[in-house]
């Protein structure tokens, strides 16, 4: 397989940013305030900066997702980031937007979560099987 056929078949593309601007993300990856965040590496910095301005300033017409973050109180692991779709639910935490990862999990069966949830008024996608 070539690399063009590669790089068609991957959801990742690369940007370029300045040397400046990705020593901030390892830093602020690497700082307290990073890793109480869950932001454990400078691509997940990178990916929460760009999904935080593009809510703020380009949001998607695919039914108006509902941004819901909810921090672990035991483990910053399980701390939720997601996307709430009318159909689905997309993580922000795991690569590729998992729609059946841990924390999309804890959406549907954490008891806490769902008070949460109950508490913002937002209502969850019927899962499919």
């Amino acid at each position: 397989m070539g690399t063009d056929q590669q790089q068609e078949k991957s959801p990742f593309s690369a940007v370029q940013l300045p040397r400046e601007i990705i020593q901030r993300l390892q830093d602020f990856s690497e700082s307290e305030k990073g890793r109480n965040m869950g932001l454990t590496n400078k691509a997940q910095v990178a990916k929460t900066a760009c999904l935080d301005f593009l809510d703020k300033h380009a949001p998607t017409e695919d039914n108006d997702p509902i941004r819901f973050v909810l921090p672990s109180l035991e483990d910053d692991e399980l701390r939720i980031d997601v996307h709430i779709f009318k159909s689905k639910v997309s993580c922000n935490r795991c690569i590729n937007n998992k729609e059946d990862c841990k924390h999309v999990k804890l959406l549907y069966k954490d008891k806490e979560v769902k008070g949460h949830l109950k508490n913002a008024k937002i209502v969850l996608p019927k899962r499919k099987n």
